[in-house]
């Protein structure tokens, strides 16, 4: 989460045109860290670019920008309301309004079925809808994934690397190896 850091993710993006063709390309996005700061257990990072820009994918997408809060060492929450004007280090305040649950993307420690974010504490559904949940572990990777009604997106991160593969399908696109 230092001011500079950067990495890219590199695979195959597929969508819908607006006449339902499904097109299909390799790209490689990146994830830059324009800056970053600490304020007390929390530290920040404003991101341009970030592998939720390739959910709704189409020819003219562009990287977004995004605050990334670690909140000590458990909790990591993602927000995209931000503008490249963003000053940090946010505000206590600000702080809040990025951290809550459904800005959740990561805790620790993960456990095999467990899930967290913004319909965790609300009975939603089954309870697997619109929250991320620990589908598997095999170690040494967890797999999360965070399934809504038009699109479910599927992570795999392995501790003290970070997200390896992420895999995202919509409106009943699926990748081949799905």
């Amino acid at each position: 989460m230092e001011k500079g850091t950067r990495w890219i993710y590199a695979g195959t993006v597929a969508w819908q045109d607006e006449k339902n063709q499904v097109h299909r390309r390799q790209l490689q996005w990146q994830s830059e860290v324009l800056d970053s700061a600490t304020r007390g257990q929390y530290r920040i990072a404003l991101l341009h670019g970030y592998p939720s820009d390739l959910t709704w994918y189409g020819e003219q997408t562009k990287r977004g920008y995004y605050i990334l809060v670690a909140h000590g060492n458990r909790k990591l929450y993602l927000s995209d309301r931000v503008t490249p004007e963003t000053k940090l280090p946010l505000s206590y305040s600000a702080l809040r309004h990025v951290c809550y649950n459904g800005n959740l993307i990561f805790k620790l420690p993960l456990r095999d079925g467990e899930i967290f974010g913004f319909g965790a504490d609300r009975g939603q559904r089954d309870g697997t809808f619109y929250v991320w949940m620990v589908d598997s572990i095999r170690p040494p990777e967890y797999v999360l994934i965070y399934r809504t009604l038009p699109d479910h997106q599927i992570v795999t991160y392995i501790p003290g690397i970070g997200s390896t593969h992420k895999c995202t399908a919509t409106t009943g696109l699926f990748p081949k190896s799905m």
